[in-house]
């Protein structure tokens, strides 16, 4: 079932770089970044926030994946042992 998440985020962003890339230069040179409570745009920034966006898309997804891999190194209110592992790991995939 690990697998099906995985390759379902490396999907999304396959599918959002290529987004960006392929409509990057057909879009204006400001975009709306910010939007208030009625939906309405209320700031604007340069087009190439989109790259930037996209570099932090990838780094949560890079992070969150080391840590599924390394639950012991993620910040937990208790220390994960062998013995304790699959009780707060919330799958019992063996880990490589």
């Amino acid at each position: 079932m690990k697998n099906i998440y995985r390759a379902a985020s490396v999907t999304t962003l396959i599918i959002s770089a290529l987004v960006v890339l392929f409509n990057f230069w057909e879009i204006g040179d400001e975009i709306p970044i910010h939007f208030n409570a009625s939906g309405e745009s209320d700031d604007y920034g340069s087009k190439s926030t989109l790259w930037i966006l996209l570099a932090i898309e990838i780094g949560v997804f890079l992070m969150i994946d080391y840590f599924s891999k390394r639950p012991e190194l993620a910040n937990t209110l208790v220390k994960i042992t062998d013995k304790n592992k699959a009780v707060i790991v919330l799958d019992n995939e063996p880990r490589n």
